[in-house]
């Protein structure tokens, strides 16, 4: 019988193209879920984009395989909606383990591993849609996590707090000269070094840029040093980068001081 465990251990840190189209996009983690699970793949045939799926659950046949589930359990394939700044473009991924009934980790494609393969990220539950799908092969278990109304969270960082990088970040400036890039959401230059290019939005996905058209993420989890208001904006300083950003942009892993 298929497990939850068993695909994790086989995937993760891997990439797969199923469909040997864009590399490996959070789609083809699902599709190859559904290869390991034996049942069909369904297809993003009205936008194009994966919250079809879940959109068109009525008549695409998914509720064939799957049963719609508010409370979620390990194994469980979630759809995320169109949310700025975690989903953009809706999202894809099976649920891995509560965190503290907010947010809750996620393993899926092109979610800021490099290359887009197969890793777990914290996301939140506020972006899923109401229900997620329980593929009938797997067996069920004893607990979850209710998705119903979660609440939007207010993480309060602190001195100490460790964090992580949230969403899409943007290129709205570079600087030839500098070799640097400006982020309107982190407030601030930073070096292309550290950010890691998640699409080839801007024509390639090559880590050059060079133009406001590319898309990035941080990765890593990173500790506040210091913290700060500058016109009413809260900026925390990153002790490993040396620099100081929005906090907003930022999503507390663990608690400091």
């Amino acid at each position: 019988m298929p497990s939850y465990n068993e695909f994790y251990n086989l995937v993760v840190g891997k990439g797969f193209d199923i469909d040997h189209s864009f590399g490996n996009q959070c789609w083809d983690g699902y599709a190859k879920y559904c290869q390991y699970l034996g049942i069909p793949i369904e297809h993003c045939t009205q936008s194009g984009y994966v919250k079809d799926i879940w959109n068109l659950r009525k008549t695409n046949g998914i509720l064939n395989v799957c049963d719609e589930v508010h409370v979620m359990q390990q194994g469980d394939i979630a759809v995320f909606k169109e949310v700025p700044e975690w989903t953009p473009k809706s999202h894809i991924a099976i649920f891995h383990a509560d965190i503290d009934g907010t947010y809750g980790w996620f393993l899926g494609q092109n979610q800021g591993a490099y290359n887009g393969v197969f890793n777990l990220v914290k996301l939140p539950y506020y972006a899923t849609f109401d229900t997620a799908f329980r593929p009938k092969v797997l067996s069920s278990q004893s607990s979850g996590v209710d998705i119903t109304n979660p609440t939007v969270p207010d993480d309060i960082l602190s001195i100490g707090s460790k964090v992580q990088f949230k969403g899409l970040l943007s290129v709205d400036k570079w600087s030839e000269s500098l070799g640097m890039i400006y982020s309107k959401r982190l407030g601030g230059w930073l070096s292309p070094s550290i950010c890691y290019e998640d699409s080839d939005r801007d024509g390639a996905q090559d880590q050059f840029f060079a133009t406001t058209n590319a898309t990035f993420t941080i990765q890593g989890t990173y500790t506040v040093s210091d913290l700060r208001k500058v016109a009413g904006v809260w900026q925390a300083f990153i002790k490993e980068l040396n620099f100081w950003v929005k906090a907003e942009p930022l999503i507390e892993v663990q608690n400091g001081m």
